[in-house]
């Protein structure tokens, strides 16, 4: 993982601005939900980004069986991000250095 983006704690609109993005070396992104219940609050006290960036991906996508909120939500987006790797899934998702995405999370 190369970066990890958060979505603001209170956006001014609140239909907006839900979704957390993990973000591989090679550019590949998955989004992850991050408004149920605390879990931007969780995400935001738990997650030391400098300990996490560099952690391989598949690592970071075992968290998604776990009961940790924190630890599935970011597993939800290195699988994300996995998907985005194919191809085929590529056109859904964005590539971080070619789309300037982070005003519309």
């Amino acid at each position: 993982m190369s970066w990890l983006h958060l979505p603001p704690e209170n956006p001014r609109d609140p239909h907006h601005k839900k979704f957390g993005v993990l973000v591989l070396a090679d550019g590949s992104c998955g989004f992850f939900y991050t408004r149920l219940g605390d879990n931007l609050k969780q995400l935001r006290n738990k997650i030391d980004e400098k300990q996490i960036l560099g952690t391989p991906v598949l690592d970071l996508a075992e968290g998604y069986d776990n009961a940790n909120l924190v630890k599935r939500s970011l597993g939800l987006g290195a699988l994300n991000a996995s998907l985005s790797m194919s191809s085929a899934v590529q056109p859904v998702y964005c590539r971080a250095m070619s789309i300037h995405w982070v005003n519309w999370i």
